[in-house]
């Protein structure tokens, strides 16, 4: 029992080490002056100054992870595909910014539908709102307490991503038409991916039989290989395969 509860303990300083954090260290400036540069959308100074000095559209971010600290310099930009840039350095190499670009998809991904007209989520530790609006209004965003339009109304992002879902759908219904296979054989081989791959093996001759098999036996039901082997021919073996152990790999000649 005490050892059960020492693992567990273990386990969760473990989950806490490892996990990633942001906290906002500065929302009106008067810790920092960022001085963007319209050219090259690169961080120009970092010096002392009031918040009087420059627009609110920045923050400061410190950011823990995995026990090591660094600092997110936030710039809205306020596009489509850079909603804000990111400039984050490890507090240690002078002069090395890693640079990343938040799109309004990246910023989609990480809502949730509320109610009809609003969604909410968060980045980076900034509270996000995204309010939709008739068809003839801009949506708005919120991010932080900075409000803007939306340089994308949301209704369309989700018609492309509802177009996207139903091409895939539509192109694995073809693939399985081409191999005459059916949604319930993909039901029926759910989670005998190995096995499937050995089959595919034994199917093509391509098995290794001089191979030790102890790793085939812990990872495969060879019953379930038999029976999968006479049921399906080599392509559907192939496609059924595909998420199978890459450890299995040594079984192929």
């Amino acid at each position: 029992m005490k050892q059960s509860i020492f693992v567990i303990a273990a386990l969760l300083a473990a989950t806490v080490a490892n996990a990633q954090t942001y906290t906002i260290v500065s929302r009106s400036n008067d810790t920092i002056k960022l001085q963007s540069n319209k050219i090259g959308d690169a961080l120009k100074s970092v010096v002392p100054g009031k918040s009087s000095d420059i627009e609110n559209n920045y923050r400061l971010i410190e950011k823990t992870c995995n026990g090591k600290k660094s600092l997110l310099f936030v710039e809205f930009t306020q596009v489509l595909d850079k909603i804000f840039v990111t400039y984050e350095t490890d507090l240690i190499h002078a002069g090395d910014w890693s640079v990343s670009a938040v799109s309004f998809n990246d910023v989609y991904a990480s809502l949730k539908r509320e109610n009809a007209i609003l969604l909410k989520g968060e980045m980076l530790g900034m509270k996000i709102e995204v309010y939709q609006r008739p068809e003839v209004f801009k949506d708005i965003i919120n991010i932080d307490g900075i409000e803007f339009p939306s340089p994308i109304k949301v209704s369309v992002v989700e018609s492309k991503i509802a177009e996207e879902v139903q091409n895939k759908k539509n192109e694995k219904s073809a693939e399985l038409l081409k191999l005459s296979l059916r949604e319930t054989d993909i039901e029926q081989t759910k989670g005998k991916a190995n096995e499937c791959y050995i089959a595919y093996l034994l199917k093509t001759g391509t098995f290794d039989k001089t191979a030790d098999r102890t790793l085939m036996n812990d990872l495969c039901n060879q019953d379930d290989v038999a029976e999968l082997g006479k049921k399906y021919n080599e392509a559907q073996l192939n496609y059924l395969a595909k998420d199978y152990d890459t450890r299995l790999k040594k079984y192929s000649k």
